[in-house]
């Protein structure tokens, strides 16, 4: 009998978006205001999320719907394009590129898109299955 790695077909995909609140902005006190000694300038002109949190979409999508819930990351190559700012709707796109049966493994492509469409973090990554999946 066939498991579900085994069905699980290259192209497939899963998506998953949020808005960037100021609380992703880090660390920017929540009202707004700027802790003394901390300069609030960055080079892009405005404070931007932790680095981490737009890949944090990408694992959420991987641990919960694609490959499978469980999954975890055992590898990423994911590269930093854009910035994203408080206000900003990023969408999280994981599409199965490969697999392999027997280690229980996943390559996925994973892209965050910005509300234009313009991608701001990209790469591979790779996911292991859990047993019984």
């Amino acid at each position: 009998m066939a498991g579900y790695l085994d069905k699980l077909q290259v192209g497939t995909f899963a998506t998953q978006g949020k808005t960037v609140s100021r609380k992703d902005l880090s660390p920017l006190p929540q009202d707004g205001s700027v802790a003394p000694g901390e300069d609030r300038r960055t080079k892009f002109g405005e404070p931007i999320p932790q680095g981490l949190m737009s890949p944090d979409l990408i694992f959420d999508v991987i641990g919960t719907s694609l490959p499978a819930h469980g999954a975890a990351v055992t590898g990423q190559e994911l590269t930093f394009l854009k910035p994203v700012y408080a206000g900003d709707f990023v969408t999280a796109i994981v599409t199965v590129r490969d697999k392999d049966v027997s280690a229980r493994t996943v390559i996925l492509d994973a892209v965050i898109n910005n509300d234009e469409c313009d991608p701001v973090v990209a790469g591979p990554v790779t996911a292991v299955l859990p047993e019984g999946v």
